[in-house]
């Protein structure tokens, strides 16, 4: 089980989580909440840490604020190829049924927590995400 003022002390150490710590405390609250609830739905309890939730906080956080670049948006609802006058652009892996099946099993979950997890499950393979 976690614990609020762990996740909260943590978050309040990093930096460039302003968008975190400008909630007051029961906002605060609902969000680590929110953010362990949805971990919890795909990932065991015990693989799930403090940096984990604070990872999901995070994330959570920018993808509800309007934070996510038109690329981002796009990848989030799914598209695999847009093209927009004389540029087209296909998202790499977009093709891959492993990359869809990996993807597809944890939906909402952070990218960057999954390829925490699977690198501490599966020393011999990475997943990754280019920014």
């Amino acid at each position: 089980m976690y614990s609020f003022q762990e996740v909260d002390d943590y978050l309040h150490k990093l930096a460039y989580t302003e968008a975190y710590t400008a909630l007051d405390q029961a906002e605060r609250e609902k969000v680590v909440f929110t953010a362990h609830e949805l971990l919890v739905t795909y990932i065991a309890e015990p693989l799930i840490t403090t940096k984990i939730i604070a990872m999901q906080v995070m994330c959570a956080l920018k993808s509800n604020d309007g934070d996510l670049s038109a690329i981002d948006q796009l990848q989030k609802k799914g598209v695999k190829s847009y093209s927009l006058e004389d540029v087209s652009v296909t998202f790499a892996g977009s093709d891959s049924a492993t990359y869809q099946s990996w993807w597809a099993n944890y939906p909402g979950v952070c990218p960057d927590i999954l390829a925490l997890l699977a690198k501490q499950l599966n020393p011999g393979a990475y997943v990754g995400r280019l920014i």
